[in-house]
């Protein structure tokens, strides 16, 4: 197994990455000098991947919906570091630590990447900084977006087509994809980035109203000065929710939340169709699993409401075990 040491700086862990059929990591504390070994994550070879073109294509909807969730295109302000070094062009997108498996299947579905570890937060982030790679996540992403983000997709090809690549093989920048919100794996992957799942009551309390609710916020401006408005008005319209503009920390940010029946029975049919893979996934189902026993009013049975408590209790931060058999349906 190749094993490639990637140093960042004293504040981080090192990661120590990637081998062919599977992951082995290694974690190391600069200022304790201890290494700390991981078990390898099981082989990844039993997820075969389709060459076959509508899976690509839902591949890079669901990409492109995380990316513009939760992932950063960045691209060089000079073309060189000051030891004379040339600067590239990156792709980060970052995940919770809990979702690792999922990241090394993202990273094995791409083909590039090395995969790093914050010591301040728990996340992880996948860095694909090689010019193949970079261009393997622009043709999946290109003509997919439907955030401001796509300045920083255009900003990338324009740096790529001035700077790097033949005029033969110039990229061309693909407009917004307008196509309805439910036709495809765009907002599932925008969902595993900034979507939750909530259930609201089933405290000690039996009086408390049951609810169940899913809930989704964005900045209102980014930092191009574009604003999220437009978007989030057209997924507020389609769940037939009202639209919020709060303040939070001095920033505003837009609110979707469903809480009627109406509202959670569109995102569910629409969830059958393009599902969740991170393990927010777990938390959707267990939400599923408690609002179809309160739809049939078995809640009222104390066993059965004791089951929901259970569910509840065991959801979003609170979850200790996970499971990864859904990851067979990645595209």
């Amino acid at each position: 197994m190749a094993i490639t040491i990637v140093k960042k700086n004293v504040a981080d862990l090192y990661l120590i990455s990637v081998a062919k059929d599977s992951l082995s990591i290694i974690l190391f504390n600069p200022i304790h000098n201890k290494l700390k070994s991981f078990p390898s994550l099981k082989n990844l070879d039993h997820l075969k991947f389709s060459n076959h073109p509508p899976l690509n294509k839902e591949f890079g909807y669901y990409l492109a919906g995380y990316i513009e969730g939760d992932g950063y295109l960045v691209t060089p302000f000079a073309l060189k570091n000051p030891n004379g070094t040339k600067k590239v062009c990156s792709v980060q997108i970052i995940f919770h630590i809990n979702d690792l498996e999922f990241v090394t299947l993202v990273q094995k579905r791409i083909g590039h990447g090395n995969i790093y570890f914050s010591k301040t937060t728990k996340t992880v982030r996948l860095m694909i900084q090689n010019l193949a790679g970079v261009l393997a996540v622009i043709d999946l992403i290109n003509g997919k977006m439907r955030t401001p983000k796509i300045t920083a997709l255009y900003t990338m090809i324009d740096w790529l087509n001035t700077h790097t690549l033949e005029k033969s093989s110039h990229l061309v920048k693909l407009p917004l994809d307008t196509s309805p919100i439910y036709s495809n794996s765009w907002f599932s992957g925008f969902i595993d980035t900034d979507g939750c799942f909530y259930i609201k009551g089933f405290t000690t309390n039996p009086k408390l109203y049951p609810g169940f609710q899913f809930y989704l916020c964005q900045r209102e401006i980014y930092k191009s000065g574009l604003n999220f408005r437009p978007l989030f008005t057209i997924i507020a319209d389609w769940l037939k929710v009202i639209l919020v503009l709060r303040k939070v920390d001095k920033y505003s940010q837009f609110n979707i939340t469903t809480s009627n029946t109406i509202s959670n029975e569109i995102l569910i049919e629409y969830l059958k169709s393009y599902p969740l893979f991170t393990s927010k996934y777990l938390n959707y189902m267990d939400w599923l699993q408690a609002y179809h026993l309160v739809n049939e009013k078995k809640h009222k049975n104390p066993i059965i409401y004791n089951e929901i408590r259970m569910l509840k209790s065991n959801m979003n931060s609170k979850r200790t075990k996970f499971s990864w058999e859904h990851l067979n349906k990645f595209y």
